[in-house]
Parts: C-alpha cells; sequence; structure tokens
C-alpha cells in the first residue's frame, strides 16, 4: 500500500490491526500511550512476578482470534485445561460438578450443569434464537437452574449481572458455542503477556513500529479528514496516502473525536494472584455461592476472578484477600490441588474499575459509532461492534477496521459491517 497506516492504541484491538493490515500490505506504526502495549490484557509486575491484570479466556468458538493467534504462531501457547468438562464447586454445598460446555451434550442428565431440567434446554434453545429485547433473568424466567447457569455466563462473558444483562447479547454467545467444536474453554498456558501481547507485539515489528509512551492529544482535520495526529511529544502530518485506525477506549476515542458516541456506564473486574509453591497442571473452575467466581492455578500461581464486581471494588486489599482465599483453598481441596506456601497475606490485587461497558438492553441497541468517521480514519475496538465486549469482538473490530481502510464509503452507504459479523 501507499502511504502509512497509524494505529492509535495499541490494546488488543490495535495490535490485531497492525497484524491484519501488514497482512494486507500496509506498513503500520502503532502509537501506545502507556509504556507497554496489551491494553486491558496488560502484564503487571510486582517484586519482578508476573501477573495478568485479568483472566481472559478464550472459547474455540471465537474464530477470529484462534485464525490471528495461529498467523503469528502463538495458537498453541493457548490450553484447554479441562477437556472433560469445567468443574464448578458449590461453595454453600460443598458439591463439586462437573460441566461440559456444549449445549447438545446437556440432553444427556450427567452433561446437564445442577438444577437444569430437560424443559429448560428448549426455553434456552429459544432464548439463543429469539432473546427479545429484555434481560437474561426476564428471559430466563420461573426456571431457578437455567437462570442461575444464565447469571453464570452473563457474568462471564457480559461482566454484567444477569438481573440487568442483555438477552440479545448473551444469545450471540449461545448460538456460536452451540456449533460444532465451539464449546472448548482456552486459557494462556503462561500469562497474557507471554502468550497474546507479546506474539502480536512481535509479529508487529517485524514490518511495522511500535511507539510507547505516545498519548494522543487531537486530530487536526480539514474537508472530513485528518490532515495530523498531535501527540504529547509533537505533531505527526498525514500524507494523501495516509490512514489512521483509532483504536482507543471509549472515553480516549471521544476526547479526540467529540460528538462521537461512546458507552456511559462501566462494570469493573477484580482479580486476586495468590502465590504458591506448587508446579501443578494448569487447572481452571468455576466457584458459586462466594465472592470469587473463577479460580485459574498455574504453576507457581492461583488467580481468581471477579467479574461484575462492585463489591470487591469497594474492599481494601487484605479484607478482599482475606474473603477469597478461604474459596480458594476449599475449591482447590476439591478438585486435589495444592497450594503450598499460598496465603491471603501473599495475595496482589489487581482492580479494572472501567473494565467494559455494563452491556444491558439500553448498552445493547444504543447506536454504535461511525466505523468510519472520516475519509482516511477508521474505529476499531471492542465496544464499536455489536457484539460483547471480549477479545474477540477486539479483534472482530480489527479485522473490519482493515477492510474499510481506504473505502468509508461503505460505511456512509449504510453497510454496518460490524452488524454483518456479529
Amino acid at each position: 500500500m501507499s502511504g502509512r497506516l497509524h494505529v492509535v492504541g495499541g490494546g488488543i484491538s490495535g495490535l490485531a490491526t497492525a497484524v491484519l493490515a501488514m497482512r494486507a500490505g500496509w506498513r503500520p506504526v502503532v502509537h501506545e500511550a502507556a509504556p507497554q502495549p496489551g491494553g486491558r490484557c496488560r502484564t503487571v509486575r510486582r517484586g519482578g512476578i508476573r501477573h495478568d491484570n485479568g483472566t481472559h479466556v478464550l472459547l474455540s468458538a471465537n474464530r477470529a482470534t484462534l485464525r490471528l493467534l495461529t498467523a503469528v504462531g502463538a495458537a498453541g501457547r493457548w490450553v484447554e485445561p479441562e477437556p472433560d468438562g469445567l468443574p464448578v464447586v458449590d461453595l454453600e454445598s460443598g458439591r463439586l460438578d462437573r460441566v461440559t460446555l456444549a449445549s447438545w451434550s446437556w440432553l444427556r442428565p450427567k452433561s446437564r450443569p445442577a438444577g437444569l431440567a430437560p424443559r429448560d434446554l428448549l426455553r434456552l434453545a429459544r432464548i439463543a434464537t429469539l432473546p427479545g429485547r429484555r434481560s437474561v433473568a426476564a428471559a430466563a424466567g420461573d426456571a431457578p437452574g437455567l437462570a442461575r447457569l444464565l447469571d453464570l455466563m452473563a457474568v462471564a462473558v457480559l461482566n454484567t449481572p444477569g438481573t440487568a444483562a442483555s438477552a440479545a447479547l448473551l444469545s450471540r454467545v449461545l448460538r456460536r458455542m452451540a456449533m460444532p467444536g465451539g464449546a472448548r474453554l482456552l486459557v494462556a498456558r503462561t500469562g497474557l503477556g507471554p502468550d497474546l501481547v507479546q506474539p502480536l507485539a512481535d509479529a508487529v515489528m517485524q514490518a511495522g513500529e511500535i511507539r510507547l509512551g505516545r498519548r494522543l492529544r487531537a486530530i487536526e482535520q480539514a474537508d472530513g479528514q485528518a490532515v495530523a495526529l498531535h501527540f504529547a511529544d509533537g505533531a505527526v502530518p498525514l500524507g494523501a496516502g495516509d490512514r489512521v485506525v483509532l483504536a482507543l477506549p471509549p472515553a480516549a476515542a471521544a476526547s479526540v473525536l467529540p460528538g462521537l458516541p461512546v458507552p456511559q456506564r462501566f462494570a469493573p473486574i477484580v482479580n486476586l494472584h495468590f502465590p504458591h509453591d506448587g508446579e501443578g497442571p494448569v487447572r481452571f473452575a468455576g466457584m458459586m455461592g462466594g465472592l470469587g467466581q473463577w479460580l485459574l492455578v498455574r504453576p507457581g500461581m492461583a488467580s481468581v476472578t471477579i467479574s461484575a464486581g462492585f463489591e470487591a471494588a469497594g474492599l481494601p486489599r487484605e479484607a478482599l484477600a482475606a474473603r477469597v482465599w478461604p474459596e480458594v483453598a476449599e475449591t482447590a481441596a476439591k478438585l486435589g490441588i495444592g497450594l503450598p506456601g499460598a496465603g491471603p497475606e501473599n495475595a496482589f490485587v489487581v482492580k479494572e474499575r472501567l473494565a467494559t461497558p455494563f452491556q444491558d438492553e439500553a448498552q445493547a441497541r444504543a447506536p454504535r459509532p461511525s466505523r468510519a468517521p472520516l475519509r482516511n480514519l477508521t474505529l476499531a475496538g471492542d465496544w464499536t461492534v455489536r457484539l460483547p465486549v471480549t477479545i474477540e469482538a477486539a479483534v472482530v473490530s480489527a479485522r473490519d477496521a482493515i477492510r474499510l481502510l481506504g473505502r468509508p464509503e461503505i460505511e456512509r452507504a449504510g453497510a454496518r459491517m460490524a452488524d454483518a459479523t456479529a
């Protein structure tokens, strides 16, 4: 391609945009405000130990992300920790169930989540195909087993409680998981940094650039297009063949493109990391009835995720660790996992207070921004497409941004590419 592609934002959507752009012939330069790429999938270091800022999980239904990982040689770094079904511990009753995620398997009673009746499967199919404009809880109705299952999925996927979460957004995940081979659960073998962010960054550096510490302050415009990018350390003029992909979080995007419609409500995610001396395999389990929801155990580290963690976000670190640690210990004991040397006193807490938009029905129906607000500028970002805000949405948005480069008339003609891929 003639000209240069400037990708503003080095999160997953920005890095994915750069990688895909290179495959289309562009030489991208990524401008990232932080001292490291990765965005909300970044790695946090404390005392020489690397901690993920969240337990990000992929499903085998996330085909866009898996194709991207394959392209950069990192697909093998994502492993299936529970191939025989997801262990779920009920902390109130002490019950341990192993649940397969493929809904077709739930026709067999032994594979069915606890409390899910056969008649609930018909209602689940109806929700997946005809969700309506309602919450997940309203869609579940008076079926307690189904309501409990869907609430767990809403919190995990949408980062929003089932009482408010959009059934329409969740239905898109249900349909994808129902596809053959779409319900395998994958986690990063070592961590998000080495298994996701670094492979993408390395791929970009093969033919492009990543410039860190570059915060965009303004976009200079003339005649409906961007003519210069103003960073804290100076301006970058744009030539006739140059293009820009803005891959920023909502507030940052709106600050440089005033009037851009962006989400206004957000939900937090809280993660606790408990170092341990064990060398066991990677394991993953669900927890019900407590504050913690998901436990990921890797050699040397046990990590707990609390999605939609409004209560947890307000607790001091010591109180939060003391409350969650007994849940971790009980779950690990149920699964036969040893965590020698671990305890609440060594916990490291990461709080993402604006982790994702609050994905209720209002957000599901809210207008999305134009994907090409300027003739030479397109948008990317997990919040710009009509999918749950996940890694997969970030990659899909990057793919769509590349398709629109140089062809903004597609957007103005009313072809909503993000909707078509949802």
